[in-house]
């Protein structure tokens, strides 16, 4: 485990580490990054230090380019992967090392579609079938890694302080619940005073007179958030999914994020026929247009997955980016981690309280991580650096945390807050899940899997293992399917495991439904 703030060198150790094997011993390696749109700036890194002894993969590369390098790297003519979660796959010939950095990213687990794996994982058991050590790099570690690195499983190597001892950005917090008191006091107040507060947009405005740059991050693509009725009260929702519609401006239309229906922006509120319709919440879009509204010369660039889903298109705008051809990067969390701008002197976090109250056990830690990650892409350079966080929550504790740099506070507490209930790294969990056209079905065979399941353990007199549920998924219906899960809890993993594989060998699955079994879930959403 390499613990380094952000800006320590910790890409510098992974080409010192494959400076030895690679090129004095003449072993493979693979370094996985958490993102595609990390994969330009790492890729660039490694091919300056090893030339075209370096493939690319991952899931962007057309058919071609991907049988290319697999096939490079399978006789022997590359050495080295850099590339996202399923280039731990990658046939490297003899190899000698697994480097994961940002360990602790999410998007290093495959949830959505078998096989469901999570990339450290693979990464550790390939690494000891192969001979080979693993690197597992991050300022902000997974609770599970730094468990491992303080029980001794894993070796603790720290990095304390960035290159050339350059202080971490000094970071100010703006309370929203403050900034709405003054909104309304203030008569005829701007309306979108709550996106850029006074304090941020004064700061973006002095960084842009020196020609600096800045970062804005919001956890949300987008326009708003959801389309509502001023009269009857009701929102569009997706008619295959439980959730409200994103209004996007460009094209004007609704979009579900679960299953990607889209449809025109109504005129009138289908359900009581009124037109007055109020669009609320903020995504990306709508910071991009008012950004191009108070900050007319400045060039904008904006990142989601709306705006990077063409090939190549996260090389092109972190490449503008670089060349100092944007003044403001907007983006989600894709530029919050791994990027080295050393011009960029502000972040600014337009909402640090997006995804902290989901009903997930992993909320407060993946808002403090991003929070971390983000602000430490600020002061890279030799001008220093300063991170604003807008938040209406300014006491909780993953937020007061983050703006004081303190992994090691936040740990503590979060491990404390895990200890009752357990969860992980305190147990092991598997997240099993049915889903049916019909919610009655789908009810009753998440209920007759959890009577299965109490039958055995008492048949087999297998102790530890509790059962938890059944009860309608967080987001219960995706898809047109209805969905239930019940959870399994157990600190020794080995009998969880042959608990699953039996129950994955002989449960009854009716005809009519799907059962998946998720692993050591990132998430139970």
């Amino acid at each position: 485990m390499l613990k380094g703030v952000t800006g320590s060198g910790k890409t510098l150790v992974y080409i010192e580490v494959l400076r030895e094997l690679v090129g004095r011993r003449g072993r493979g390696a693979i370094l996985l990054v958490p993102e595609i749109s990390l994969t330009p700036q790492t890729l660039s890194r490694f091919r300056a230090a090893f030339g075209d002894d370096v493939a690319l993969l991952h899931s962007a590369l057309s058919n071609g380019e991907r049988y290319a390098a697999w096939q490079a790297l399978h006789q022997g003519t590359k050495r080295i992967v850099v590339g996202a979660r399923s280039a731990v796959f990658a046939p490297v010939r003899d190899l000698g090392a697994i480097v994961i950095d940002e360990e602790h990213e999410g998007s290093y687990k495959q949830s959505d579609a078998a096989p469901r794996y999570h990339a450290r994982e693979v990464a550790v058991v390939r690494a000891r079938r192969a001979g080979a050590f693993c690197v597992f790099g991050s300022a902000t570690p997974s609770l599970e890694g730094w468990a491992n690195a303080q029980s001794g499983a894993w070796e603790l190597v720290e990095l304390p302080e960035r290159i050339g001892a350059r202080p971490l950005p000094a970071v100010q917090v703006v309370d929203l619940r403050e900034e709405r008191k003054k909104q309304r006091e203030k008569d005829g107040g701007p309306q979108d005073a709550l996106v850029l507060s006074p304090r941020l947009r004064d700061a973006m405005e002095e960084r842009l007179r020196r020609g600096e740059q800045v970062i804005l991050l919001l956890n949300r693509r987008g326009y708003s958030n959801f389309t509502q009725c001023r009269d009857c009260g009701a929102v569009r929702s997706c008619w295959q999914c439980n959730v409200s519609l994103t209004r996007h401006r460009r094209p004007p239309r609704l979009v579900c994020h679960h299953c990607n229906h889209q449809e025109p922006l109504p005129d009138t509120c289908p359900e009581c026929g009124s037109g007055v319709l109020s669009h609320r919440g903020v995504g990306t879009e709508h910071v991009e247009r008012l950004l191009g509204e108070v900050f007319v010369s400045a060039r904008i660039a904006r990142m989601d997955l709306d705006t990077t889903s063409g090939k190549w298109s996260h090389h092109e705008i972190l490449g503008r980016v670089e060349r100092r051809e944007v003044d403001i990067l907007l983006g989600t969390q894709m530029i919050a981690k791994g990027l080295d701008f050393p011009n960029v002197t502000l972040v600014g976090v337009i909402n640090a309280d997006v995804g902290l109250n989901l009903p997930d056990f992993r909320a407060s830690e993946r808002t403090f991580h991003l929070l971390t990650q983000v602000a430490g892409r600020a002061g890279r350079g030799p001008l220093g650096g300063e991170v604003i966080v807008q938040t209406s929550l300014p006491g909780h504790y993953a937020i007061e945390f983050a703006i004081n740099h303190d992994y090691e506070g936040f740990a503590a507490r979060e491990l404390k807050e895990r200890t009752e209930p357990a969860y992980p790294p305190h147990t092991r969990l598997a997240n099993v899940v049915f889903s049916g056209q019909r919610e009655l079905r789908t009810q009753e065979g998440a209920e007759a899997a959890l009577a299965w399941l109490g039958g055995l353990l008492k048949a087999r007199g297998i102790e530890g293992i509790d059962l938890i549920g059944p009860a309608p998924c967080p987001i219960d219906r995706i898809r047109r399917r209805w969905r239930w899960h019940l959870v399994l809890k157990a600190r020794d993993a080995d009998a969880l495991g042959q608990v699953l594989r039996y129950f994955a060998a002989r449960f009854p699955v009716p005809r009519d439904l799907r059962a998946e079994i998720d692993r050591d879930p990132v998430s139970v959403l």
